[in-house]
């Protein structure tokens, strides 16, 4: 089993909720709290994404790995795409992998990135951090509906200021069925 990492690369393209509908959510009209919308809307955002293990805003996660399995895990789901799988060959240059040696399974949870059957992953030229998958991440404006409620209702208590345990654990109870559970 190798180690592994994530690390981000771009703040949140997309969230699941905009700022309109925040603001209709908390009866708020005109650019007055805008600011702090946009903070309790990141902050709600996080809260359930800590709670589910996915990402729930559009982001762009890089996965570092120090050695190849015939079967990656990509962590940070949903993943819409991976845009690069790039190592570091035997004489120490990054290299972009060709996709006909692997595939994707974005039909499961969590999602899967396949050594091809036919294929053989490259030799590695350093022992650490030697492999780098970039993936663009995250529900976005597709998040399911259960999962919007559910940061409607925890922006909408953090605005008026009371984040109470009874608005987390309905937002976590409306968020349950999408809980991953990492082992």
């Amino acid at each position: 089993h190798c180690r592994m990492s994530v690390v981000l690369l771009a703040d949140p393209a997309e969230y699941p909720l905009t700022l309109a509908e925040a603001k209709t959510q908390c009866g708020v009209e005109g650019p007055d709290f805008d600011s702090e919308l946009e903070v309790l809307l990141a902050a709600a955002t996080g809260s359930l994404e800590s709670f589910t293990g996915l990402s729930l805003a559009r982001r762009r996660w890089r996965l570092v790995l120090d050695g190849w399995a015939d079967a990656i895990e990509l962590p940070r789901g949903p993943e819409r795409n991976v845009d690069a799988v790039r190592y570091f060959d035997a004489t120490g240059f990054r290299r972009t992998l060709p996709q006909e040696i692997y595939s994707l399974d974005l039909a499961q949870r969590p999602q899967w990135l396949l050594r091809n059957a036919s294929a053989s992953w490259p030799a590695l030229g350093v022992n650490l951090n030697g492999i780098e998958i970039d993936c663009d991440c995250g529900f976005g404006a597709d998040c399911p509906a259960e999962l919007k409620v559910a940061i409607k209702l925890l922006v909408h208590k953090l605005f008026e200021g009371c984040a109470s345990s009874d608005a987390q654990a309905l937002a976590e109870t409306l968020a349950m069925p999408f809980r991953r559970i990492l082992i």
